[in-house]
């Protein structure tokens, strides 16, 4: 069954879930993978899907799937076979994807990510007879810078930072055996992937597919949040954007990015920090209503400080009519202003 078939079914209800799956393994790679799209609920339910091949090239398709339907899908059911994809659904709709060897010996089953993060870290598997694979994807708009580094038990670095992507593509996958990498032998340690912008990652482990005793699995990584002041906005007919990010080290404005002594800079950080949460940024929530027209502007403000960490997101509409969003808007310019001040540079804002 090829799924262009598919594409003249017509979505009737609302998609509310969005994810990704990252790894789709190629063809003669010794593994096979599955797409599982189950409808458990008593109503017929929609689905769109974004394959992307090697090259990042993208095939849409829609469809629904009846009360109680399964849908496995193999990479011989695409017009190319596909190397990630990302997804929309109902959230009637249950979505993973299945990994097995060829010969069947083993399989894992992996849900559809739908939370992203700009850190991950793995425990480090220093056996010969074993592989690790990772597999991450950015589902934004915007190239991203990809470092890997290898840290004890403490979190104290051992040896540099490696670079596995200076700029990736927004939706291309980046692969990576881990056996390639230039790692101190430490049974203790943990890879610890950082990205400049939020990405979606699956490692997989196991040995070697012709032994008598083959294994495969997945391998479940922390997420790491480190301390950030992030913002941003968007939209309008003249379809405007901007963001900041702020760490306790550096600014960036827009796509310039400046490095600031990391003394002197930490002070600006910590201050802005604090009168943040001082203004609640920490805890302010926003019930966004649905937005009326196309004309308005999104806004996000994002902070992370240790253990607390909150986003905000509302509209242009929220903030005329809502006290918390005016509140949230008002933090969002004073971070704008900041990074101003500490760049030398500005950006067009819409309020």
């Amino acid at each position: 069954m090829k799924i262009k078939v598919l594409c003249i079914l017509i979505l009737t209800t609302l998609l509310a879930q969005a994810g990704e799956i990252v790894h789709f393994t190629p063809q003669e790679s010794g593994f096979v993978t599955e797409l599982i799209i189950r409808n458990a609920s008593q109503n017929k339910a929609n689905f769109v899907l974004e394959a992307r091949n090697a090259h990042a090239k993208a095939e849409d398709n829609r469809f629904s799937l009846d009360a109680g339907q399964t849908l496995v899908l193999a990479g011989k059911d695409f017009s190319s076979w596909p190397s990630n994809l990302s997804y929309e659904t109902s959230d009637l709709l249950h979505v993973s994807v299945r990994y097995s060897l060829v010969s069947g010996a083993n399989s894992v089953t992996q849900p559809g990510i739908e939370d992203l993060a700009r850190v991950y870290r793995y425990g480090y598997l220093d056996q010969e007879d074993f592989w690790q694979g990772l597999a991450l994807v950015s589902p934004g708009e915007r190239d991203t810078r990809v470092v890997v580094r290898q840290v004890d038990v403490q979190g104290v670095q051992l040896g540099e930072d490696m670079v596995l992507a200076e700029a990736l593509p927004p939706n291309e996958k980046l692969l990576v055996v881990v056996s390639n990498l230039s790692l101190v032998k430490d049974k203790g340690s943990y890879l610890e992937v950082e990205a400049t912008n939020p990405v979606s990652a699956v490692m997989l482990f196991g040995n070697d597919p012709d032994s008598s005793a083959p294994i495969m699995s997945l391998q479940q990584p922390e997420k790491v949040y480190k301390n950030h002041i992030s913002v941003g906005y968007s939209g309008g007919f003249a379809g405007w954007s901007a963001w900041v990010e702020m760490t306790e080290s550096k600014v960036t404005l827009g796509s310039s990015e400046t490095s600031r002594d990391e003394s002197s800079y930490e002070v600006n950080y910590t201050a802005l920090r604090d009168e943040l949460i001082t203004l609640g940024a920490t805890v302010l929530q926003v019930d966004a209503m649905e937005n009326p027209c196309c004309d308005h502007f999104d806004y996000y403000l994002e902070i992370v400080d240790g253990s607390r960490r909150n986003r905000i997101a509302f509209s242009s509409f929220d903030s005329d009519e809502n006290d918390s969003a005016a509140k949230a808007l008002a933090m969002i310019k004073k971070v704008f202003e900041n990074a101003f001040s500490l760049t030398d540079s500005t950006v067009p804002l819409p309020f």
